[in-house]
């Protein structure tokens, strides 16, 4: 289209030009006008082409309008946002809390245990002592015995001595 357009402004200009050289009016209107026709549609051809493209950026900024979010959708959007914000930090300060108590229900159960095995402990020891006086107890107890029965029989002996003796 720019070729088509300098070619007749050559030709004019060629013509215009050789002012005192025009002997045919007719083949030089004839271009004339053939110029400005050629240089009409070329100007319309970029008319419409100028049309087109803002036409296709009429419907790209369309849709990118129309894909924007308006203020009340932001806003929805943000009040969400600031909604699951809070619920994670009130989830995230009852875990803390929880494990808190975890932490001390442990500590108890170790201080407990470690109680439990002190008692344990303090049973074993005592359960030994007595284990030990009842031994030294049935040792006496039986040396006592020994003693007595030993007695018994000097005693009977002497008894039965005597009656055959008599």
């Amino acid at each position: 289209s720019t070729q088509a357009m300098l070619e007749p402004k050559a030709d004019l200009e060629q013509l215009l030009g050789g002012l005192h050289e025009w002997r045919d009016v007719q083949g030089v209107i004839r271009t004339i006008f053939q110029a400005l026709v050629d240089v009409a549609h070329a100007q319309s051809h970029a008319v419409r082409e100028v049309e087109r493209r803002t036409g296709e950026m009429h419907e790209e900024l369309t849709q990118g309008l129309n894909r924007k979010a308006d203020v009340s959708e932001l806003r929805a959007a943000s009040a969400v946002a600031t909604d699951a914000r809070s619920a994670a930090d009130l989830v995230a300060q009852r875990v803390e809390e929880e494990a808190q108590a975890v932490l001390e229900a442990q500590r108890s159960a170790s201080d407990e245990v470690q109680a439990l095995r002190s008692g344990l402990s303090e049973l074993r020891a005592a359960l030994e002592k007595q284990r030990a006086d009842v031994q030294q107890w049935r040792a006496g107890f039986e040396a006592g015995l020994s003693r007595i029965l030993s007695e018994c029989s000097s005693d009977v002996q002497a008894t039965q001595e005597e009656l055959k003796g008599a």
